[in-house]
């Protein structure tokens, strides 16, 4: 479901000196110590966690029992998403009942909010409040928002039919697998993954390889997904290969490159499936793209619409969500922005029109979220008028990024990228 972003931006903000020297328990640490401290708390707002982690542990063979400490190990923990020596921390600065910074209990209803505790994260959001009430800064202008969010959840819990899972390892890999895209009939899925058994061999400066563009099939007998393969063609090159959407029909598919020397930035391509099953050779949408980054895109049913989003001048945050559409003489129309009801001062990415036409989900970080990309839904009416986008809400916004959301025809099964404890890092859904 949708939380990390702006949580860990509102977490950030207070938290990185959420037991500062200023503490009671403080005392117990010499001037080096203290030091080493600030030096482990910079490391934590400069998202450098493993560092953060080697000064906090160092100072935590002679703390063992200090509140400080153990809030500042749960926080980097938690971020480094190593969520059991997270939880053991936040549960021994609990144990050890001192007067804590309130930060410590945004951080930790946060914590229980990942593991979609909500019963506990609503307890401590309400203890921020109780030991900030006068607070006005950021984390505490937000801290209402997470409290209704906590208990329209609670509310809602027992009346949602929803089940949420991974797909299996034909599927998913222990490498980033994001972005699915699924036919109409539900018996193709298309997705990409970064595994070291890509065309071109190369590894991104992350650390990780570059994307390939992969495909598996509904196998009726089994119930499940045949073995996810790379995608037969040209449509993986030896640079980022990511497809975004596949037709209707499963003849067409959008896939974003991003080739130096060739396309104008990062652009989306068309390739289109021949006779012999083969993919052909991607070429630019040239109707879509610009100087600037068109990051992904997607089909409407018929093929006469095209959602995409892009960062261009002239939008109302860093990226928006565009269209373009087909006109009586085969050209595509100039792109039009959705409009304010949709694109926000952030980031609206990862479009996907329903086969109704009519209903759009999206994911955003600047619509009301639990943090991070959270996903949206809004309908079109009759005028061309959208709807007030609503978070599609438990359970599947999560506090992680959750993005790429598709839906089968009868809306019965749902497919989305996101990072939960029971995957693999970067999963599909």
């Amino acid at each position: 479901m949708g939380l990390k972003l702006l949580l860990s931006t509102l977490v950030l903000t207070g938290s990185i000196g959420m037991l500062s020297a200023k503490d009671k328990d403080s005392t117990a640490f010499t001037v080096k110590e203290k030091y080493q401290l600030r030096r482990g708390d910079f490391a934590v707002k400069s998202a450098d966690y493993e560092s953060a982690l080697t000064i906090y542990l160092e100072l935590y063979t002679n703390h063992k029992d200090d509140a400080q400490i153990n809030a500042s190990l749960a926080k980097a923990y938690f971020e480094s998403n190593n969520l059991l020596d997270a939880e053991y921390h936040f549960t021994r600065v609990t144990e050890i009942n001192k007067d804590v910074d309130a930060y410590f209990y945004m951080d930790y209803g946060h914590y229980l909010l990942s593991k979609g505790e909500y019963e506990k994260a609503l307890t401590q959001f309400e203890n921020f409040k109780k030991k900030e009430p006068k607070t006005k800064d950021l984390k505490f202008s937000q801290v209402e928002n997470y409290i209704l969010q906590c208990k329209g959840a609670i509310a809602n819990k027992e009346n949602i039919k929803v089940q949420v899972k991974a797909l299996s390892n034909t599927v998913n890999s222990e490498y980033t697998d994001a972005a699915p895209g699924i036919t109409a009939d539900g018996k193709t899925l298309i997705f990409n993954s970064r595994r070291p058994v890509n065309k071109g061999g190369q590894m991104a400066p992350d650390g990780q390889f570059f994307e390939d563009v992969y495909i598996a099939t509904w196998n009726e007998k089994t119930n499940n997904w045949n073995e996810a393969v790379p995608v037969e063609g040209v449509v993986n090159t030896n640079e980022h290969d990511a497809a975004t959407s596949i037709s209707a029909d499963g003849q067409q598919m959008l896939v974003y490159q991003n080739i130096l020397g060739v396309t104008k930035s990062g652009d989306i391509y068309l390739s289109n499936k021949g006779s012999n099953g083969r993919w052909g050779r991607a070429k630019a949408f040239e109707e879509i793209n610009s100087g600037f980054f068109e990051s992904s895109a997607c089909f409407s049913a018929d093929g006469k619409t095209i959602y995409f989003t892009s960062n261009r001048k002239g939008g109302y945050g860093n990226y928006d969500i565009y269209r373009v559409v087909q006109l009586p003489n085969g050209e595509w129309s100039l792109p039009q922005n959705l409009g304010p009801k949709i694109n926000t001062s952030r980031n609206d990415r990862a479009p996907f029109i329903h086969p109704d036409g009519v209903s759009l989900f999206f994911s955003s970080e600047g619509h009301e979220t639990m943090g991070g990309f959270d996903i949206f839904q809004s309908t079109m009416n009759e005028n061309g008028v959208w709807s007030d986008p609503e978070n599609i809400g438990y359970p599947i916004k999560t506090t992680e990024d959750d993005v790429f959301y598709v839906t089968s025809v009868d809306g019965k099964r749902s497919y989305y990228s996101s990072e939960k404890e029971q995957g693999t890092g970067k999963d599909i859904f």
